[in-house]
């Protein structure tokens, strides 16, 4: 096609090293998962502080923390703060993505029972989600993944499958104790929404700028998520230059020079990653933004899409390019539309293992 679509999203990112080459194997879709949930007496505000401030983290979590709420961010919770730097508890684990109030994605290393693990900085990916399921009430879901195999990695798995279930109960019971809540915004957001097409768009202009998208797919969630997460789906979508590198800090391309950056993941569930603007915004090209796609299942043959882009900074070049992707990103979600339900040739195909 000779339309030129714009990326998803915009941001200029850095990733340690150490993270980007601790990834190297998880894109498989058979790979252990590990998952949690509760629900707790609480406001998904109020539950996003706690996870995501030192003084949330120190009323349930550990005695100390250092926490950046920004891309690549520390996301340090200490057990053991007088400890030497290195052996407090979550030394080196960052934010890999974030989407306030809904989701935080950050990297976690291995415990001290497990030395050889520690030492070589292994890293999983950790993703919370917050749901308000009605006023004061919100379930808390935590996925853990990218477990390499050997029995170390068994050992970690297992420690954590019992570790995360104990935390969510310090969670639970943090918010059933008389402890004082955590103070939280009250200014209510100020939202637009319409139809492009195919595509339910949303501008949100404050307190804090976000947009979202939302499209029904009469395809499976594995049709879809293959589309946007594999290299032959993106090809189909958008040419042979496309390539998805499904690791945290790997390439997202979706055409020549537009090597963006996977941010965090769950497979057939959420995928985050960075981008950049066209040259005529220069300031939003070196800063940036990042995008969130989220793949909810209708049922077995219909998928709901949902995409959303936050980071967005004051300015009136950065009000020029929040116009501009509102329309350009619905444009390109309804190419996907039109890609994947009128031309069955272009729909990809499962990728071999």
């Amino acid at each position: 096609m000779s339309t030129r679509f714009p990326e998803p999203g915009l941001l200029r990112y850095t990733l340690l090293p150490v993270v980007i080459m601790s990834y190297a194997s998880n894109a498989h879709a058979d790979e252990r998962v590990l998952r949690k949930e509760t629900t707790v007496d609480a406001t998904r505000a109020e539950v996003w502080a706690t996870w995501t401030t030192v003084d949330g983290v120190k009323s349930f979590f550990a005695p100390d923390a250092d926490i950046e709420l920004k891309l690549g961010g520390k996301y340090e919770i200490y057990f053991m703060p007088d400890a030497p730097a290195g052996d407090r508890g979550a030394d080196g684990c960052t934010v890999l993505s974030y989407l306030a109030p809904e989701m935080l994605a950050f990297t976690w290393n291995a415990p001290p029972s497990i030395p050889e693990l520690r030492a070589a900085q292994a890293r999983t990916q950790v993703v919370l989600r917050f749901d308000e399921l009605e006023p004061g009430k919100t379930r808390v879901r935590l996925t853990q993944h990218g477990f390499s195999e050997g029995e170390d990695w068994d050992l970690y798995y297992t420690y954590f499958d019992n570790a995360w279930g104990k935390v969510l109960t310090w969670l639970k019971d943090r918010f059933a104790s008389d402890k004082p809540r955590p103070p939280v915004p009250l200014t209510k957001p100020t939202r637009k929404s319409w139809t492009d097409g195919h595509v339910r768009v949303t501008a949100t202009t404050g307190p804090t700028k976000r947009q979202d998208f939302e499209l029904e797919l009469p395809l499976p969630i594995a049709d879809v998520w293959r589309a946007l997460a594999t290299t032959e789906g993106l090809k189909s979508l958008m040419g042979t230059d496309a390539l998805v590198e499904l690791k945290p800090g790997g390439t997202y391309r979706e055409w020549p020079g537009a090597d963006n950056r996977v941010l965090a993941f769950i497979p057939q569930e959420m995928l985050s990653g960075t981008g950049s603007a066209p040259p005529e915004f220069p300031a939003v090209r070196a800063g940036g933004t990042w995008w969130i796609y989220w793949f909810d299942k209708i049922d077995d043959e219909h998928t709901r899409l949902r995409m959303s882009l936050v980071g967005w900074q004051q300015g009136a070049e950065w009000d020029k390019a929040f116009d501009y992707f509102l329309k350009n990103n619905a444009a390109y979600l309804n190419h996907v539309y039109e890609k994947l339900t009128t031309c069955t040739s272009s729909r990809p195909k499962p990728v071999s293992e």
